[in-house]
């Protein structure tokens, strides 16, 4: 028995009619009565009424239409996987975003994913936020990233049969004395700050600093510091702050507790620079049933050590 069988056999179902299923087959009717013929054969039963007029199935005929729908729609799956990963290998992934901060994790994450795949062109996109859940379920966006303040928008029906994977969230901030240098050059209000400008710095980080945040600040932790912006690695938050506002240090504030003390500290104020993921984490990866599993696995790991 082979899928094409099965495939005219649920046509004529569907339409009811020999001529018009033949026709919807780009098919001879003959030749379609043949395959019907020759599916009865091989299952040894007979799937069709053939003393009504019309077309009328039998018991093992509605039986047959049940699995076969169901066979059919999980064979098409499959060939559109195949087909995903074959464009994998060498097409266009395209991965959409709406924010610089983003658009910037999205750049680590796509740039690693390139060493996967070297024949692979992958393209970064950055769309205005109503644009983005229709042009990935229009199947021009491969995937999408997006906060938790992004969301499809109600009785968007496209957007319903989207897959969504959350990543969790890590409470974090860059914390200094509001008089800090970086917060009272002329140009400040202006300025977009940047997490280089913080390199310019002395940096206190945790001593236990979770993984995924030496990846996502390796630069910003590297070696290409100004002098005398060095590292200071503390156990206990409060010896730093209570020494911030006699220098120029910054703090690298982690955890909902250390986070709630320090952001009621009057004397300190957060610096937000906007190349950085507010929440690292909270974030949402979006994509459609049939995404190709191939390249949204080592995406979904690439974002989960960068966020």
């Amino acid at each position: 028995m082979e899928l094409r069988h099965l495939r005219h056999f649920v046509t004529l179902a569907r339409v009811g009619h020999f001529g018009l299923a033949a026709t919807a087959l780009n098919l001879a009717q003959p030749s379609l009565s043949r395959s019907i013929q020759k599916l009865e054969s091989l299952l040894e039963v007979s799937l069709l009424d053939r003393r009504s007029k019309s077309v009328r199935l039998t018991p093992s005929g509605e039986l047959l239409l049940k699995q076969a729908e169901k066979l059919l729609e999980q064979a098409d799956q499959m060939k559109q996987q195949l087909d995903e990963a074959k464009r994998l290998e060498s097409g266009t992934f395209v991965v959409g975003t709406a924010s610089l901060p983003l658009a910037s994790l999205l750049s680590q994450a796509v740039g690693s994913l390139a060493k996967h795949y070297p024949s692979l062109e992958l393209d970064l996109r950055m769309l205005p936020s109503p644009e983005l859940f229709a042009a990935l379920a229009r199947g021009e966006l491969s995937l999408l990233l997006s906060d938790n303040e992004l969301s499809p928008q109600k009785g968007d029906t496209a957007a319903k049969e989207l897959v969504c994977t959350t990543f969790a969230a890590i409470n974090k901030g860059f914390f200094c004395r509001r008089d800090h240098p970086l917060t009272l050059t002329p140009d400040a209000a202006a300025h977009e700050l940047l997490l280089g400008d913080l390199g310019r710095y002395p940096l206190a980080i945790p001593r236990c600093l979770a993984p995924q945040l030496r990846q996502r600040y390796a630069a910003l932790l590297g070696r290409e510091r100004d002098n005398f912006a060095g590292i200071i690695r503390y156990e206990q938050l409060q010896s730093i702050t209570n020494s911030l506002q006699y220098n120029d240090m910054i703090v690298l504030v982690v955890g909902e507790e250390d986070m709630a003390e320090v952001s009621t500290t009057p004397t300190l104020t957060r610096l937000m620079p906007v190349d950085d993921v507010a929440g690292l984490g909270g974030l949402k990866l979006w994509h459609r049933p049939l995404c190709n599993q191939k390249a949204l696995a080592p995406l979904s790991e690439l974002l989960k050590q960068l966020a």
